[in-house]
């Protein structure tokens, strides 16, 4: 299963002011920086995401996997209504697949993955970010 292990918020303590029109920009910062054992949980609408594994520095079958995974891949959309919590349905790709998965955020930035289907499996690359952070 594709779920952090359980719900999280950032919301809360720095005072984010979620509504329908922000709320999908929120989901994918957040799951940017929410990560598993796998690396990150990130939503995946199109091709074009920078850390998403590129197929042209794929070997011929791992480009042709990939190009076809991505697809499957579908911008954020509302499944509920304008008022909180909010639902939508997300496309995520975590380790080295590709998650068709239902999110719920309520307005004070606490996310959940209320259900996922796979929808690609055994990508030859896994997500992988680095991200380090820097002290003076």
């Amino acid at each position: 299963m594709c779920s952090p292990s359980a719900g999280g918020s950032v919301g809360v303590t720095a005072g984010v002011s979620l509504n329908a029109q922000n709320v999908d920009n929120y989901l994918w910062f957040y799951t940017f920086f929410t990560h598993g054992a796998e690396g990150p949980f990130l939503v995946a609408e199109n091709d074009a995401g920078f850390w998403l594994p590129q197929p042209k520095y794929l070997d011929e079958a791992g480009a042709k996997t990939t190009a076809e995974a991505y697809k499957l891949l579908q911008p954020t959309a509302c499944t509920a209504s304008s008022e909180g919590p909010y639902k939508r349905k997300a496309t995520i790709y975590y380790s080295n697949a590709i998650f068709a998965a239902d999110m719920e955020v309520t307005p004070d930035g606490t996310v959940r993955m209320t259900d996922d289907r796979p929808i690609a499996a055994d990508l030859p690359r896994k997500v992988s970010l680095n991200l380090v952070v820097k002290t003076q």
